[in-house]
């Protein structure tokens, strides 16, 4: 089932943007970018887009809070 497409880097549902597809990374599968509460759709692409120039698939803040709860996980255990 799919609710929209990718034009030009671009989610659309219906006519509208709704996110768009990054490509943080050379050889990785791309993010998809959505606007979340109070913040529009471009300032959320920038925002990403200005985290993810660390080497990184994903943003820098969101890196860190991964290799995080992998640790934490590991401790668990």
């Amino acid at each position: 089932m799919s609710l929209g497409e990718i034009k030009d880097d671009k989610v659309l549902i219906g006519e509208e943007v709704k996110g768009y597809k990054l490509k943080t990374k050379e050889l990785s599968n791309p993010i998809y970018v959505s606007p979340g509460h109070k913040i529009s759709l471009e300032t959320s692409k920038t925002i990403t887009e200005y985290f993810s120039n660390k080497g990184h698939k994903l943003p820098e803040p969101l890196h860190i809070a991964h290799k995080f709860a992998l640790k934490m996980k590991k401790g668990i255990k």
